[in-house]
């Protein structure tokens, strides 16, 4: 079984040894390593020339900046394997990581086999399970009934923790069949804001079987600071609008049930918290900052969304923070945000 795994580099000097380095000494061989040169700036596509004259299975594929999914599709149309699997260039993976996850899909060739990962911080990093049990598998009805709805949004219970609400809509860690895999592209990051989650509803509509392998663990790093992360993306609020907008002609199109639109109508109001971190941690002035907030919150759709939001299944804390942005309280939902930025790594 051959895994290809496809890695966008862009300006990533500082981590990219490190993530290369985890890759070719994986314990499993047989794999095809894409890596993508996004026009990085910095000493980036050096050592990705380094890394590919030292080792056959590295194909080094060199872009004008286009952003990181005109970089994963790039990708996507070299790989020649079995399976795809997307790494992060800023991340890494155990030795045993790949070899542990192909022996799961040697027992039982699923669509998607997913992990948890490890938010990885300076000190404390924190390991993150998407379920209570370690392994779980999915037929053809539990990944339409649930685990599609999950890339959607959260209902009931799962609003407890409402920052969690993204942690399936990343690409990487995630195992994808590659005849399927192929068939789907990333939508522009400019476009839409969150071209992940996107992709992975459009991946599992064509998905019959999935597995959560929970043994391994994705290291995901959080402390690049050059990261999107980091910096204010003015397109981030439209991007977002777009996504709601293609999910909802999805829901529709397909005719699904009220757990879809009640998932995509919460999915509108804890991506706020995402929307307003993004306004308080830039660089803008103090002044700029609360007409962008303002800007958001009164914006037409949150008047609905807040309508049909159920604030019983949230604790106290986050009950009060989205009580803020739904009385449209733009200054002090910055001030709360500005105050627990130093709590974020334990905020889920």
């Amino acid at each position: 079984m051959k895994i290809s795994i496809v890695t966008p580099v862009y300006n990533v000097q500082d981590y990219l040894d490190r993530c290369l380095n985890s890759m070719l000494s994986q314990s499993y061989r047989n794999l095809e390593i894409i890596l993508v040169d996004d026009g990085s700036t910095d000493r980036s596509l050096d050592i990705c020339r380094r890394f590919e004259a030292k080792d056959p299975r590295i194909r080094l594929i060199v872009q004008k900046n286009s952003g990181v999914s005109s970089a994963r599709n790039a990708g996507l149309k070299a790989v020649t394997g079995d399976y795809i699997f997307f790494l992060d260039a800023d991340d890494w993976i155990e030795r045993d990581y790949i070899r542990r996850c192909v022996d799961a899909l040697m027992l039982r060739r699923v669509d998607l086999l997913f992990t948890p990962y490890i938010r990885e911080y300076k000190s404390n990093p924190i390991h993150n399970d998407l379920f209570k049990q370690c392994d779980m598998s999915f037929d053809k009805a539990k990944v339409s009934n649930f685990l599609l709805r999950r890339f959607f949004g959260e209902i009931e219970h799962e609003l407890m923790h409402p920052a969690k609400t993204d942690d399936f809509s990343a690409v990487w860690g995630k195992f994808y069949r590659a005849d399927i895999c192929k068939k789907i592209s990333f939508v522009d990051t400019k476009i839409i804001g969150n071209e992940d989650a996107w992709f992975n509803i459009n991946f599992i509509s064509n998905a019959n079987s999935a597995k959560y392998f929970g043994s391994v663990y994705y290291h995901y790093y959080k402390e690049n600071k050059t990261s999107f992360i980091t910096v204010y993306d003015a397109n981030k609020f439209e991007g977002w609008k777009n996504l709601y907008k293609l999910m909802d002609e999805y829901i529709h199109d397909n005719d699904l049930g009220n757990d879809y639109k009640q998932a995509l109508n919460n999915r509108k109001i804890t991506d706020l918290m995402d929307l307003a971190r993004n306004v308080a941690s830039s660089n803008m002035r103090c002044l700029v900052k609360i007409k962008k907030m303002k800007m958001i919150l009164n914006d037409e759709m949150y008047d609905e969304s807040f309508k049909a939001f159920d604030f019983s299944f949230l604790n106290l804390p986050w009950r009060f923070f989205f009580k803020l942005c739904q009385h449209k309280h733009s200054l002090v939902v910055l001030i709360i945000l500005k105050l627990a930025e130093p709590l974020k790594k334990i905020l889920k």
